[in-house]
């Protein structure tokens, strides 16, 4: 039937939530978020959303990303937002043997092969725990997770239904590696903005064309003024993702079997406030880095260094900022006009 049992556990619907499960490979816990539509039945087929966060971000904050939950709920999926092992694990879609030497090294040293598990680990267990419709099951992520979405379409083709990057890094063999392998018959929404100074749009305008020239089935939006952070953090670009996906059905079910690498999975509600310490300690960690990289290469480690904090930054953060500095100017510049008015 394509659909998976559903374990016996405390479900909160309508919520976004925290769980963990053991990750044997890595000898640790592991998180993930997770968001079950308030409609959910567990004698019913449910189409699953795999989303993976950008990079310096985690699963509680992209699966916060306006539009998701809301979608979610609309549409009646579940979202499941794995951590790929760390921050920056690129899901198997980085060669990290092949990084420039001025990078730090990957931590641990098989970082991109847990952080690529890590995803499969976690579908692997929603599908043992939630009624799963196996013909939808999908993939999006944004940035690194776009870069993830699409080397995990073009590694185990059979399971995914349809697949939504958005603002992709794209590698330079992407396309070459997708459009020969078994992902061609995979539907993709490719979502970028054509002011994108982070990820490009031109390698993405060529992955378009490779695909569509070997006859993939490829939904392309160029975002006319939009940045790095627009399609992920637009709620209209978002629903037109969710309304793309939710059409796509694959005819046979996706098999999982053999994937999954856990020996327990735990569930509890995260609030908001308490992801700050984890997002903070990330970006002092990478300021460590940069600064250990100028301390060892002198002026030569000034433009890596650099390159390094500015990636630290949350993009969407420094939107959110911006425009919460001019909704502050505006009220003080208001407040100032009052008063003067009131005093004539």
């Amino acid at each position: 039937t394509g659909a998976c049992v559903l374990a016996s556990m405390d479900i909160q619907l309508g919520s976004i939530q925290k769980r963990t499960y053991h990750f044997r490979d890595a000898g640790k816990a592991m998180e993930y978020a997770l968001f079950v539509p308030s409609g959910y039945k567990h004698d019913k087929e449910t189409p699953l959303v795999v989303l993976l966060h950008p990079l310096f971000s985690n699963p509680h904050q992209v699966i916060r990303f306006p539009g998701i939950t809301g979608e979610a709920e609309r549409k009646g999926h579940i979202v499941v937002a794995p951590f790929g092992y760390n921050d920056r694990g690129w899901y198997g879609s980085l060669d990290f043997t092949k990084r420039m030497s001025y990078f730090p090294p990957p931590q641990p040293a098989n970082l991109s092969e847990l952080s690529e598990k890590d995803v499969l680990n976690v579908l692997a267990l929603i599908c043992q725990d939630f009624s799963i419709d196996k013909h939808r099951i999908y993939l999006m992520g944004a940035s690194m997770g776009g870069a993830g979405t699409l080397h995990l379409a073009s590694t185990y083709p059979d399971i995914w239904a349809a697949v939504a990057p958005m603002a992709p890094a794209i590698r330079q063999n992407s396309p070459t590696i997708f459009v020969d392998s078994a992902a061609r018959r995979i539907p993709v929404m490719l979502v970028t903005g054509d002011r994108d100074n982070i990820t490009p749009i031109q390698p993405a305008r060529r992955w378009v064309a490779d695909a569509r020239e070997a006859g993939m089935d490829i939904h392309f939006v160029e975002l006319p003024g939009s940045t790095h952070v627009w399609p992920a953090c637009r709620p209209k670009v978002i629903a037109e993702i969710f309304d793309f996906l939710s059409h796509q059905r694959k005819v046979t079910a996706a098999s999982l079997e053999g994937f999954s690498n856990s020996t327990a999975s735990d569930q509890q509600l995260i609030a908001d406030e308490e992801l700050e310490p984890s997002h903070m300690s990330c970006r002092f960690r990478f300021l460590k880095d940069a600064i250990r990289i100028v301390y060892q290469r002198g002026s030569r480690g000034l433009i890596p260094a650099g390159l390094i904090v500015l990636s630290a930054v949350s993009f969407l953060e420094a939107e959110l900022l911006a425009w919460s500095v001019f909704y502050k100017v505006k009220f003080h510049v208001n407040s100032m006009v009052k008063r003067c008015l009131s005093s004539l």
